[in-house]
């Protein structure tokens, strides 16, 4: 290793600050580990290979205006809010130690008078509860190791947005697994993000640093706006990325109408519906039998959907059934 140094973002935005990580991956300085420090407000981030449907409540989402996100790792589903301080560690192969990396977040806990464990290969846990969990991603040359610490996070968010729609789903996606968490202001009076920031700071510094040489710490660099990196965020903020990437699953949404019973079972692929069956015992059974083709190869989202049901040229009594569903579709929010 000939250097290492701090980057650090003060921006808020998910899709930018996977994309300055992804930046930092892709525009490797040979002979550099970086230490980057970044903070998302109100996200959900999903792992690379996870079904979004099956992590979160996708209509609260929406509703309460958090973004949804994907990174290039893989892992499980986290909510990110002000309370939570993100870590990644950029570096060649060769410098790539998972033992030592670990080192200096246990270190920094050390110096809250915390005592930080190891639990598997991606937990860190305090008093057998998680404050941190990691995932990591290997390239032909390059290593990527990026983590979570919970500060004060408020924890009802973490249970009501990573919470699954009540719908029956089958699906061949990584599902996240749930484990007990907790804060680590409750081990440190009046912890914030500030303070644990300046002790990953110092922890990475002792780690890292040579000859008591001092680590440069580059906070919101210029090329933070750099084409490379717009171009980067144009794809994480994309539908195809953060929907489109989602496994192949089936679903089934059911309700009950003054006319009829309907169950919609949807086969999803890249986020779009492949497949429907529709079952109902609707006495207008040629309604039934004509809905299919507004569902097939349509995006799977109700907002979209609900607006081309309502578009249809259906008249009469058909019209108003149709309202109905699009109408509960969209309070479904999927």
């Amino acid at each position: 290793m000939k250097r290492a140094r701090i980057v650090i973002s003060t921006g808020l935005d998910p899709w930018r600050n996977l994309s300055i990580e992804e930046y930092l991956v892709r525009q490797l300085e040979k002979g550099v580990v970086t230490l980057f420090l970044w903070k998302n407000d109100k996200t959900v981030v999903i792992g690379k290979h996870q079904n979004p449907w099956r992590e979160c409540n996708m209509s609260l989402l929406e509703k309460e205006h958090v973004t949804l996100a994907r990174r290039m790792t893989g892992g499980g589903a986290v909510y990110h809010g002000l309370g939570n301080i993100n870590f990644s560690f950029v570096m060649p192969k060769e410098d790539y130690d998972v033992k030592r990396q670990m080192e200096v977040i246990l270190n920094m806990c050390k110096k809250l008078g915390i005592e930080g464990q190891l639990s598997g290969r991606n937990d860190i846990t305090v008093d057998g509860k998680k404050f941190s969990g990691n995932a990591f991603y290997h390239g032909s040359d390059v290593s990527l190791h990026h983590g979570t610490l919970l500060v004060n996070e408020n924890m009802t968010n973490l249970g009501k947005y990573l919470t699954a729609s009540k719908a029956k789903m089958r699906s061949k996606g990584v599902e996240s697994v749930k484990s007990r968490v907790t804060n680590l202001s409750n081990y440190y009076e009046g912890l914030d993000t500030d303070i644990i920031t300046q002790k990953c700071i110092e922890s990475f510094q002792e780690a890292y640093s040579q000859n008591s040489m001092e680590i440069p710490i580059e906070i919101d660099p210029v090329w933070f706006h750099k084409e490379a990196i717009n171009k980067l965020y144009e794809k994480n903020a994309s539908w195809d990325w953060r929907f489109g990437k989602g496994a192949k699953f089936d679903i089934l949404h059911e309700i009950r109408f003054p006319w009829g019973e309907v169950q919609l079972h949807f086969n999803v692929k890249n986020a779009m519906i492949k497949d429907v069956a529709i079952y109902s015992d609707a006495l207008d059974q040629e309604f039934i039998e004509e809905l299919p083709v507004f569902f097939v190869d349509k995006k799977y989202e109700a907002k979209s959907l609900a607006n081309h049901l309502k578009e249809s040229i259906i008249k009469g009594r058909q019209k108003e059934m149709m309202d109905d569903l699009a109408m509960w579709i969209l309070e479904l929010g999927f």
